[in-house]
């Protein structure tokens, strides 16, 4: 039987992208290669100290093992809802979706990294994944370079059905190329696509608060809208250019944000897909 999760009604703060392993991996994509505290428990520590109420967590390519992120959730599934790793690519990966949405994993997340999905075999994996991840109810997060999103609407012409998000702001090649901002508008099309307010620490060629991200940014939210833009950190990653609490102040700096705005991205986008449906409803 599947065990439903959903995020608190009450819930003020959802950070929508984190990551979590264990003591001792260094991940190839830190900048200073010595070990992060990147635990569940270091999680929790960080949530409470920057008053973040529930979070998304994802395996990491360092520890890529989704029983390690399912057993924080089911530790205090309040809090952490997990994210399943799958890669089209394999076939066995894809056949356990169904065993993870029994877990009460909410989303299914494919981490393209630098290899695209290019051959039939290739395309016809990530056909039977958007299959698997619409019978489960789950939601279908990408995390890849915008230049390969005709893939985001591959799966939308198969699966109307299924919400998708697309992470870190579209990662554009180059933020500072609004030239690109065309693709997010015409991806901005799909009526059951979302985008996450994240990665300006990678994107950015400055420093905290990355102002040169913010143009990209503002793009990206006209182009979609508020109510479905969330927030996220990409904790622990992220805390190598600024801490937890600075990225959660980023939102009440951007100044094309208003408190309806900002209320969306913290916590409204995040409920409309993953909140305990109301009394009455389906």
């Amino acid at each position: 039987m599947t065990r439903r999760v959903f995020l608190p009604a009450d819930v003020r703060i959802v950070d929508s992208h984190v990551h979590a392993w264990p003591h001792g991996l260094v991940h190839p994509a830190q900048r200073v290669q010595e070990p992060m505290a990147a635990s569940p428990a270091d999680l929790l520590a960080t949530l409470d100290a920057s008053g973040v109420d529930a979070v998304l967590v994802s395996p990491a390519m360092v520890h890529p093992d989704n029983g390690y992120i399912q057993g924080a959730a089911g530790a205090v599934p309040t809090r952490i809802l997990a994210v399943a790793g799958v890669d089209p690519r394999d076939p066995s990966a894809v056949a356990g979706i169904p065993d993870h949405a029994a877990a009460g994993v909410v989303a299914v997340r494919v981490n393209l990294g630098p290899s695209p999905l290019e051959t039939e075999a290739d395309l016809a994996g990530l056909d039977a994944l958007v299959d698997a991840t619409a019978a489960a109810g789950l939601v279908l997060q990408w995390t890849m370079r915008l230049p390969g999103a005709a893939l985001i609407e591959r799966a939308a012409a198969r699966r109307p059905d299924v919400p998708q998000v697309f992470d870190h702001l579209g990662l554009p090649v180059d933020a500072r190329d609004l030239g690109q901002l065309a693709r997010i508008r015409d991806l901005a099309g799909i009526p059951t696509l979302h985008i996450k307010l994240s990665g300006m620490y990678a994107l950015s060629q400055d420093g905290y608060p990355y102002r040169d991200t913010w143009p990209w940014a503002e793009g990206v939210l006209e182009a979609f809208g508020a109510s479905r833009t969330m927030w996220a950190s990409d904790w622990p990653l992220a805390g190598e250019s600024a801490s937890h609490a600075e990225h959660l102040a980023l939102v009440g700096m951007l100044p094309f944000l208003d408190d309806a705005a900002r209320d969306h991205l913290l916590r409204r986008t995040a409920l409309s897909l993953w909140g305990e449906p109301r009394a009455g409803g389906s």
